[in-house]
């Protein structure tokens, strides 16, 4: 079965759909570039340069952009 879920632009303020993955047994990382609304959503990670805190410098970086540095994150990880 499935047991994680990584979004590509989208799920920082999806608050419903990440409590459901969760009460599925599926964890959630979120890969975003969206403003952030006035909830979170419960997500194991939110990687979103426009996160309240995030030091990451290039806060326009679009939604491809910030999936493609999560990979090359993921590469250099292993």
């Amino acid at each position: 079965g499935v047991s994680l879920i990584i979004t590509v632009d989208c799920g920082t303020s999806a608050v419903e759909a990440v409590e459901y993955a969760g009460s599925l047994g599926i964890d959630v990382i979120v890969t975003d570039h969206h403003e952030v609304g006035e909830a979170l959503s419960p997500a194991y990670v939110i990687v979103n340069p426009k996160k309240p805190g995030c030091p990451y410098p290039f806060k326009g970086l679009a939604g491809v952009g910030v999936a493609f540095k999560f990979a090359e994150a993921l590469v250099h990880a292993a």
